[in-house]
C-alpha cells in the first residue's frame, strides 16, 4: 500500500531541466562572436588567445580553492 515509488524525473524537474538548458544556450550565443568584439577594440590574435586561456584556467583556480 504504501510502497508506491514517486517518480525520478518529475514534471516539475523536466520543467527546471528545459529552463537550464535554454538558459545555457542563450548565455553562451555570444561566445562565438566575442573574439570579434575584442579585435574590434584592437586585441591582436596573441590577446585573444591569451583572453580565451586565462577564462579556461580561472575557474579550475578557483575550484581549487572553493572546493
Amino acid at each position: 500500500m504504501g510502497d508506491e515509488k514517486k517518480p525520478l524525473l518529475t514534471n516539475r524537474l523536466k520543467l527546471f531541466m528545459a529552463t537550464m538548458i535554454l538558459a545555457n544556450v542563450a548565455g553562451n550565443m555570444w561566445r562565438p562572436l566575442l573574439p570579434l568584439y575584442l579585435q574590434e577594440l584592437g586585441a591582436d590574435v596573441g590577446q585573444v588567445g591569451l583572453f580565451f586561456t586565462l577564462g579556461a584556467i580561472a575557474p579550475l583556480l578557483f575550484q581549487v580553492f572553493g572546493g
